[in-house]
């Protein structure tokens, strides 16, 4: 049975997600870095655990104490013990959901849940560990019928119960853990048409809902007309979707949506009623598509399959409002054991149903200025990163030889510092890394040799989501990274042979490059190579810089290129962005990104931070009045979504083409008198997308 051991431990030893936003602050989880140092604290001692879900009922927990605690355990091996807690054996010091039941769901390796019976508290946690794609092996007594029929609902989904007899001892070869885990695929794709979803009444297993509040107001409104639950929720949504779009058109909230949402929030008005009889990936499918997700709760009166999909959405961070019906206000709410209401809970009184239209209004309010003003660059970071995911910045150092020292770019430094303002005021945890030295300062050096560098420049992007900033020129990770995505063989890699053209190899190379005069005394024209996507011309053309790109038209885009010491005037560079999986990344690990800034100038490669930002820092920026940088980001996010679609991830990227304009602060100041020779005298203008198309990796 060692094989069987193997088996388990390596499936529930994959990673899963996090819970982020913490559904009761909306913050990120206070507990993410305890968490990863008790995983890491686990692999150090080869051991892994697990956490029990299950109704606290005195048959049940003999079950678990004597049968499954003991069986579970014997999956451990001399150099790797395995066990199993449930929520009553941790100590608590906090909020219940908190330290017993979210923080222990997501630290633990795999859950096992007890679907025995038609429990709440257990299907809330259910549906949380679910959403974070949480390893889950579900079991049930063998004759219950709700276990029976909640078993046969779930196997849609492609979970495997296993049925119990009594207290007889469980059996490796009878229930090997490895065939029966259960778990989500994490890799579905979010909407590009949000809506409006309420989950009222469903024929779940177990009956449906108890419709005894509505019954009772029947009784108590004699000569008034009888309005269900759903249709004073769907009446409410409408009302308040039309005020608050009313408000956005007529400019009179204090934060700008970009009008291209306004048809997303307009649709929003109708709310989408799940039908009767919708199977469990129907809901699943309509819960992803939703901007906001209506569940009607109320604890016995409730289905428990209502709660799982309230713990499935806190765990994703959708927009849920669980709403709880009563007969008449002040009556008691029969909720679950602890408090999961979070930041958005209602009560709906069937006897005094018209606080009902200001409170929705109110919530839907918050939650579309929350989300519309930066709706397609949140998706964009939460797929590139996950929800409070981590991200190394990456620059490169160039040698001063008047000092003796490796220095980082003025603009890249900017750069690191808008894309860390940003990553920290939404909660992602960004670490800026050393800078990367030059191949020719290290190997020159003989400190290493050029394959030795190539292999720990790998290893500093091994199973990371990574920002590389800066042209390959300046930064040799970027050098590295095109270099494999390209399918580029590493021997030409950082211009070992001059005479290799990166263009005319790979169909989808995209190369840097910048043309100079020919200075007095130079007759030839020359050509240097200090890259394998960098070239210097000196010729008898005009100074310029671009990219040779095969998407874009002639294949070549170049601009006018104006140095910080020269006479300030306008001018034009441009910008090349790349989005790619990880190709350092290995399969069994959740993927990774690579977002790289390669601009063929300072200004052009800040400037794409602000096409990923919407723009945090307005130093070095001279937007004029027509010009909105958090819509335009919003433009391009959106269309690199549309583009680079989830199906495609795996074996494509995404690269494209934008349009700089830099120039001085405004027309007509005096620029010696704002620091001249202090403080580059260029700023951000505007920018724009020019082209970007979806390639092939061919890694």
């Amino acid at each position: 049975m060692s094989d069987e051991k193997t088996e388990f431990r390596e499936k529930a030893t994959k990673p899963h997600r996090r819970i982020n936003p913490c559904f009761m602050t909306g913050k990120g989880c206070v507990y993410t870095e305890q968490i990863d140092r008790e995983f890491e604290h686990r692999r150090e001692k080869t051991s892994f655990s697990g956490f029990m879900i299950l109704p606290f009922r005195p048959n049940i927990s003999v079950f678990y104490d004597l049968c499954l605690k003991r069986f579970v355990s014997s999956y451990g091996v001399t150099d790797g013990p395995v066990g199993i807690i449930k929520a009553d054996q941790v100590r608590k010091t906090g909020y219940v959901i908190c330290e017993k039941i979210c923080k222990k769901i997501q630290e633990s390796d795999f859950v096992i849940a007890d679907i025995s019976m038609p429990n709440a508290n257990v299907f809330y946690e259910l549906g949380l560990a679910y959403g974070i794609g949480q390893k889950i092996v579900t079991v049930y007594h063998y004759k219950e019928t709700f276990g029976v029929e909640i078993s046969k609902y779930l196997s849609e989904a492609g979970c495997k119960s296993y049925a119990y007899e009594d207290l007889k001892p469980l059996m490796m070869e009878h229930f090997p853990l490895s065939n029966y885990v259960w778990q989500r695929n994490t890799s579905v794709s979010v909407e590009s048409m949000p809506t409006t979803l309420l989950i009222d009444n469903l024929n779940f297993p177990g009956g449906s809902f108890n419709s005894s509040a509505e019954d009772h107001q029947k009784d108590d409104t004699f000569g008034d007309i009888s309005l269900s639950f759903a249709s004073n929720v769907a009446a409410a949504v409408g009302v308040a979707i039309d005020n608050i779009s009313t408000e956005i058109k007529g400019n009179q909230l204090s934060i700008k949506i970009p009008d291209t949402y306004y048809p997303l929030i307009n649709e929003l008005r109708t709310a989408k009623e799940v039908q009767k009889d919708a199977n469990f990936n129907d809901i699943l499918e309509k819960i992803e598509q939703s901007f906001c997700a209506i569940i009607r709760t109320g604890g016995k009166n409730c289905n428990p399959m209502m709660y799982f999909w309230l713990g499935y959405c806190h765990a994703r961070g959708k927009n849920v409002i669980p709403i709880t019906t009563i007969a008449r206000e002040g009556e008691a709410i029969d909720d679950l054991a602890f408090d999961i209401r979070a930041l958005w809970h209602m009560t709906f009184s069937l006897k005094d149903p018209s606080s009902l239209a200001s409170e929705v209004e109110e919530t839907l309010h918050q939650m579309i200025l929350s989300d519309f003003t930066e709706w397609s660059r949140r998706r964009f970071w939460d797929e590139m990163l996950e929800k409070r995911g981590k991200v190394s910045i990456f620059t490169g150092a160039l040698h001063n030889k008047d000092i003796g020292r490796e220095m980082i770019g003025d603009w890249d430094l900017r750069a690191a510092s808008e894309l860390t303002s940003y990553f920290a005021s939404h909660q992602y945890r960004a670490t800026i890394e050393s800078p990367i030295y030059q191949i020719e300062h290290v190997v020159g050096k003989k400190i290493v040799d050029r394959a030795g560098y190539i292999e720990k420049l790998e290893e500093m992007v091994s199973e990371k989501n990574c920002v590389i900033i800066a042209s390959p020129d300046v930064n040799p990770l970027t050098e590295l990274l095109l270099g494999k995505i390209y399918g580029i063989d590493k021997k030409y890699w950082f211009g070992a042979d001059s005479e290799f053209d990166a263009a005319n190899h790979a169909p989808n190379a995209v190369v840097a490059f910048k043309r100079k005069p020919i200075e007095e005394g130079v007759t030839a024209d020359s050509v240097r190579v200090s890259s394998t996507f960098y070239r210097e011309y000196t010729d008898k053309g005009e100074r310029e810089r671009g990219f040779l790109a095969p998407f874009v038209t002639a294949k070549k885009i170049a601009g006018s290129f104006v140095s910080q010491t020269a006479t300030p005037e306008p001018f034009t560079v441009h910008a090349h962005l790349v989005v790619v999986p990880n190709p350092y990344c290995s399969r069994s690990e959740t993927q990774k990104f690579i977002v790289i800034l390669n601009g063929v100038s300072g200004p052009a490669t800040f400037a794409l931070t602000h096409v990923l930002t919407g723009g945090v820092s307005r130093e070095f920026v001279s937007y004029g009045q027509n010009f909105d940088p958090n819509s335009e980001s919003e433009k391009i996010l959106k269309q690199i979504l549309a583009e680079f679609n989830s199906s495609q991830r795996v074996k494509h990227g995404y690269h494209c083409i934008l349009e700089v304009k830099v120039g001085p602060l405004t027309e007509g100041v005096d620029v010696k008198s704002r620091g001249r020779g202090i403080f580059d005298w260029r700023h951000i203008l505007e920018w724009k997308l020019i082209r970007g198309v979806v390639f092939a990796l061919t890694t």
